[in-house]
């Protein structure tokens, strides 16, 4: 199984914050119309595919927002003070290039304070890089959303970018698709909005489509990086199946119907159990009476940043875990 280098730096060069998703989503559909029986958007802003199956009915999600910035005042010098879309560090942002839907670049410049360790995003600002003030409130607007710019990077083993979080989820699920897998299983999927600010994309969506098991495709921290997180995840150690994350324990139903599929597949994974952050798996388990609900994650290196950084092969496993759910018995698992 080659990487798709193509499908992956593109799909994370679109810009799409969270609550601004619609290009994103308009480059999936580009990609996949012809891999699928049918595909709307819903009034949320989900993107939803379908591939008619006569098993149980299978969604397998990834979030297509990024981090984002909002334009909350432009003073009378021409900078820009910001609100944070999702989980941004202050300290993340410091001397990035930050770029407007519109196209206008800055950077993101601190005040200088006494101690950098106390820092917020009161004490960020944007440069917009003009003289006049006036030119600034011309082409940049108050409520506006802006992103952080990076390169994308690759080399013989890893691939480094800005929101990898979570484009590798959705050039996963694309990949899957277009790879054209005779499924059995009925197969649903989405294509999240707004889980950087509350998993509300999957919320409604699995509302709407009551499946037997929702599997998302999210980021993971690793232990791999001198950062104190203490995990046994690492970067070329396979595809994460989650146990437990900061919101959830996922049923023992779905994670050992994962690791059935990983060890009967030959696929290589690594257990998840983490403290910190959440995917749009612990919403979508509270969905109407609850919905067996779990996640394949991909070890990711500086998540939240503007260069995350994963392992080729870690993607191709979780590639062909999505693929074998298309075809996967689930009934020895639920007791359907």
């Amino acid at each position: 199984m080659e990487f798709n280098s193509k499908l992956t730096k593109e799909i994370c060069e679109v810009y799409g914050p969270t609550g601004r998703e619609s290009k994103v989503a308009e480059y999936i559909q580009n990609q996949i119309r012809d891999h699928v029986d049918e595909m709307w958007v819903d009034c949320l802003g989900n993107l939803i595919a379908h591939k008619k199956g006569n098993g149980k009915r299978v969604v397998l999600s990834a979030h297509m927002d990024q981090l984002g910035l909002m334009i909350k005042t432009i003073d009378e010098k021409g900078f820009a003070r910001i609100g944070q879309l999702g989980s941004i560090k202050p300290y993340n942002l410091i001397d990035s290039r930050i770029q407007t839907e519109s196209g206008v670049q800055g950077v993101m410049i601190c005040e200088k304070k006494e101690d950098m360790g106390k820092i917020t995003h009161n004490d960020l600002y944007i440069d917009f890089a003009t003289l006049s003030p006036e030119k600034v409130r011309e082409k940049v607007r108050v409520g506006e959303v802006a992103i952080t710019r990076s390169e994308y990077y690759e080399n013989e083993e890893c691939v480094m970018m800005q929101c990898l979080d979570d484009r590798i989820g959705c050039m996963i699920i694309i990949d899957s698709i277009l790879r054209d897998v005779k499924n059995t299983n009925d197969m649903y999927y989405v294509f999240s909005v707004q889980e950087e600010i509350g998993c509300f994309g999957a919320q409604t969506s699995t509302f709407d489509l009551q499946p037997d098991l929702f599997v998302t495709f999210d980021v993971a921290c690793t232990g791999d990086e001198l950062r104190g997180i203490r995990t046994d995840v690492k970067l070329g150690g396979g595809a994460g199946i989650k146990a437990m994350d900061y919101f959830m324990i996922v049923n023992q139903y779905v994670v050992d119907a994962l690791v059935d599929v990983a060890e009967k597949n030959g696929i290589k994974y690594q257990i998840e159990v983490s403290e910190n952050g959440g995917t749009d798996a612990h919403t979508a388990q509270l969905v109407r009476g609850g919905m067996k609900a779990g996640a394949i994650t991909i070890p990711t290196r500086n998540i939240h940043s503007r260069d995350e950084i994963i392992c080729k092969e870690d993607i191709l496993d979780c590639i062909r875990m999505a693929m074998a759910l298309e075809t996967v018995e689930l009934d020895e698992h639920f007791g359907a």
